[in-house]
């Protein structure tokens, strides 16, 4: 049986777990999540069990690049938080957030060699936007979660795996709300499904008692935040959302990064530039930019494919080039690099890029109310000061052409 070192993460308090098996090498392979947040968390859990240090001052926003010593030579493997549970058959170890290892049909406290004590700093909580958090639907919310009736299904349910941190559970009911108002209202809340929207499910029953419902909206991918935005329900997306071809679509912060799609290849292929393409066949992940480019071909230097194979997962392509399934693939770079530390592959990028685009946060092209250029003043701010380059040097090699987007002509 595999160990791990587990992130608890509770509804109000978050651990995290080691799991793993000893390969009996002279090195080991420790498989983390590659996200600001809990690839910290990984490495300070490592770090207080004696495995690594990190140089000083790293804290809460260390990478692996902030290891000042690894004496047990440790190989790190950083890999989406979601998909770490499903590598750790191919690593020595893992440090996997509860929440996906209670997915993956994992037990914290029995399967894990080391876990975050609850006195983690590391806690999940209730956010609504700014103005609305002494409104009466937020505090009855808040007193619901806060209720022993939720504090004992955490208990039971996840036996030490989940957390409760509240000191003082109460009966689930604030009296200082109006509840007679608040009655035959909504409340609406996201929430990933394990554990936070079962734990949800209990402060439903407590406000159904008042006759309020609390719909509980799961969010388990990157679609529904689109119609979203559209509705008014979410105010922005910030993620790998490129401007290319929806500059009238939305109101833009940004551009704040430059984004380069290009094509990889194995690293033994003979295709080194794109006119190397003609004839070949090419992965992609449907309705993405690379697929609009060799479909469409405007490009003078897009040649003509034998194939073009359009997949609906983006680790699909990979897997695809992997076994020689397809001669190369299109993809974002940071893509196509992120793979490589995630599951030890070897690419080569073809040096000339297929698009360089620009990557923005996107608002309703009605939202005037100021955010959006406020956004883009603060986007710009940290590009200029520095910022922008500290982060980005933490993932990525070359940090300052990600950062060229002066010339994008947004």
């Amino acid at each position: 049986m595999k160990k791990i070192f587990a992130i608890v993460l509770t509804t109000i308090l978050a651990l995290v777990t080691l799991v793993g098996c000893s390969g009996g090498g002279n090195s080991i392979t420790v498989a983390v999540p590659n996200d600001a947040t809990n690839e910290a968390r990984a490495l300070l859990l490592l770090q207080e069990k004696g495995y690594i240090t990190l140089k000083e001052g790293a804290g809460i926003t260390a990478t692996v690049r902030d290891i000042a010593e690894n004496p047990k030579n440790i190989q790190f493997r950083e890999v989406e938080a979601a998909q770490v549970p499903n590598v750790l058959q191919d690593v020595d170890y893992a440090v996997i957030n509860s929440n996906y290892a209670i997915s993956a049909k994992l037990n914290p406290v029995q399967d894990s060699l080391a876990m975050e004590n609850s006195s983690s700093s590391y806690s999940n909580i209730l956010a609504v936007k700014a103005g609305n958090e002494n409104t009466d639907a937020v505090k009855a919310l808040k007193a619901a979660l806060e209720s022993q009736k939720v504090a004992d299904f955490i208990t039971e349910k996840y036996q030490g795996s989940i957390i409760s941190v509240v000191q003082n559970p109460g009966n689930g009911f604030d009296d200082s709300v109006n509840y007679d108002a608040l009655a035959g209202t909504t409340i609406s809340i996201a929430a990933s499904p394990t554990p936070h929207a079962e734990i949800l499910a209990v402060a439903k029953e407590i406000l159904a008692e008042k006759n309020i419902t609390l719909d509980i909206k799961e969010f388990t991918d990157y679609v529904q935040p689109n119609n979203l935005v559209e509705s008014g329900e979410i105010d922005c997306i910030m993620g790998c959302f490129s401007m290319e071809g929806r500059l009238d679509d939305y109101r833009w912060a940004g551009p704040y990064i430059a984004s380069r799609q290009v094509v990889a290849v194995n690293e033994n292929s003979d295709i080194y530039k794109l006119s190397d393409l003609e004839g070949k066949n090419l992965a992609v992940q449907s309705t993405t930019k690379p697929e609009g480019i060799f479909l469409n071909r405007t490009d003078e230097r897009i040649p003509k494919l034998g194939n073009l194979i359009s997949l609906g997962h983006r680790e699909l392509i990979y897997t695809f080039l992997g076994k020689g399934y397809v001669d190369a693939v299109a993809a974002h770079e940071e893509s196509v690099v992120q793979y490589m530390k995630d599951y030890d592959a070897s690419f080569r990028i073809l040096e000339e890029p297929l698009m360089i685009t620009g990557i923005g946060v996107a608002f309703a092209k009605e939202d005037d109310r100021g955010i959006c250029e406020q956004m883009s003043q603060t986007l710009e701010e940290m590009r200029q000061d520095g910022t922008s380059l500290k982060i980005i040097e933490k993932y990525l090699d070359d940090p300052q052409k990600y950062l060229e987007v002066d010339d994008l002509g947004y």
